[in-house]
């Protein structure tokens, strides 16, 4: 699931598995790859939201997994940082367009 991070409303999503997990060792390899698939839809989503078309020679995310050591939460998470362009917080319009894009490319139910 991508959950908005509201310390920076806006440019910021969390993917964040299902299953409990506190580093991503901790996942199975499949497990590893579904996440990775969804973290990039988040990025295409986000910066497809604001207008943009996700570029190929250069970043339109910045992707990561916080250390151990800068850990917050007891729950494995990827930050999915997008470079938009839209000044934070967003409205629920832009979360809304980006909630579709996600739903388009890897289908589910949804929330938005």
């Amino acid at each position: 699931m991508a959950l908005v991070d509201t310390g920076d409303r806006g440019s910021t999503l969390l993917v964040v598995p299902k299953a409990p997990a506190n580093f991503p060792i901790d996942l199975t390899k499949q497990l590893m790859t579904r996440i990775s698939l969804v973290a990039a839809a988040t990025c295409d989503s986000l910066v497809r939201a604001a207008g943009g078309i996700p570029r190929t020679d250069w970043p339109s995310c910045k992707m990561y997994i916080n250390p151990p050591t800068a850990l917050g939460v007891k729950q494995m998470h990827v930050h999915v940082q997008a470079r938009t362009g839209v000044s934070a917080p967003v409205d629920d319009t832009f979360l809304q367009r980006a909630a579709a894009r996600v739903h388009a490319l890897l289908g589910g139910t949804g929330c938005y």
